[in-house]
């Protein structure tokens, strides 16, 4: 497609919600990802977008694996796709409304499998006109129990190339100033304005562990697994001055049918890799027929099943 699906855009984030079901506008298209640490919706200081997205290889996206694939499914917003596929838009990007939230669009797809399972996907993006962060809800679902699930999802971002021809950001796990500990943000700042990108969830490990990851390669999506094996930390060739990709990997486990999974997280953004913001108000989540709001947790963010566990 020529232009985004839909844009969602407040005071300081001008979003593209792509038809992939990821943040951008398909490819190189604007918006990508353009922020103004203002707050005053100027995207284009001097007439030069402030985008983090868009730049070079464009790369936000999410991968999925499980034991029974065979291999793992990626969507990108270039299109890119998994080592054995990718999953198949059903619906959206559309705009929905989300209680407490003025900006909200979500996205569903899906895949189905060599044996005739399909697995399902919804991305939800919400925020309001005078937030840094855009927080983003996924739901997995399946028809046919899976074991060995991993989800990640992954962002490039470039704050500086624009402005001053920059590909490397300066890269760090963890973020003192929002709260997050090396497991829960992965972060990349311009080198040269230190505008800052965090991809953040919860510090509460809950039902399902996560780590962070800074990955040099910057412009595709990965196999989940790589990043379970690897743990925590900077991945093979990935440095703190590169142009390297941030990452957050949720470890499912099990993903059966009558159990759908719904993780939140969150790209916050800042004027600087120190004023991040950290939000209080708890984040309200959309269910296909009605609303609910899960716990707030830390920073309002949560890592939640639908059901709680028999022990």
């Amino acid at each position: 497609n020529a232009h985004a699906a839909m844009t969602l855009e407040g005071n300081y984030v001008d979003v593209g919600v792509s038809d992939y079901g990821t943040l951008g506008s398909d490819d190189s298209n604007s918006p990508g990802l353009i922020y103004d640490p203002s707050g005053t919706q100027n995207f284009f200081p001097g007439g030069i977008s402030n985008d983090f997205l868009t730049p070079g290889d464009p790369h936000d996206g999410f991968s999925f694996t499980a034991n029974q694939l065979g291999g793992y499914i990626a969507n990108d917003n270039d299109g890119q796709q998994g080592s054995i596929g990718s999953f198949t838009t059903t619906s959206g990007p559309v705009a929905t409304t989300v209680a407490g939230y003025s900006l909200a669009a979500t996205w569903s797809g899906s895949y189905t499998t060599s044996g005739g399972a399909t697995i399902t996907v919804t991305n939800t993006e919400y925020f309001n006109p005078n937030s840094q962060q855009i927080n983003i809800q996924t739901t997995l679902s399946t028809t046919s129990n899976l074991t060995g699930v991993v989800f990640t999802r992954s962002l490039d971002p470039d704050p500086d190339v624009n402005l001053y021809n920059q590909f490397s950001t300066k890269n760090a796990l963890g973020n003192a100033a929002y709260g997050a500990d090396a497991n829960s943000a992965a972060c990349g700042s311009g080198a040269d304005t230190d505008q800052t990108v965090c991809l953040v969830t919860s510090n509460t490990q809950g039902a399902v562990t996560h780590i962070a990851n800074i990955d040099a390669a910057c412009c595709t999506d990965e196999d989940p697994n790589s990043y379970l094996a690897n743990g925590t930390g900077f991945m093979p060739g990935a440095g703190t001055y590169s142009d390297d990709s941030i990452n957050l990997t949720f470890d499912i486990g099990d993903l059966t049918v009558d159990d759908p999974l719904t993780i939140d997280y969150a790209y916050v953004l800042g004027a600087t890799f120190s004023q991040v913001s950290n939000p209080t108000a708890p984040i309200s989540v959309p269910e296909p027929a009605s609303l609910v709001v899960f716990g707030s947790g830390l920073v309002g963010l949560a890592l939640q099943r639908r059901r709680r566990r028999q022990s």
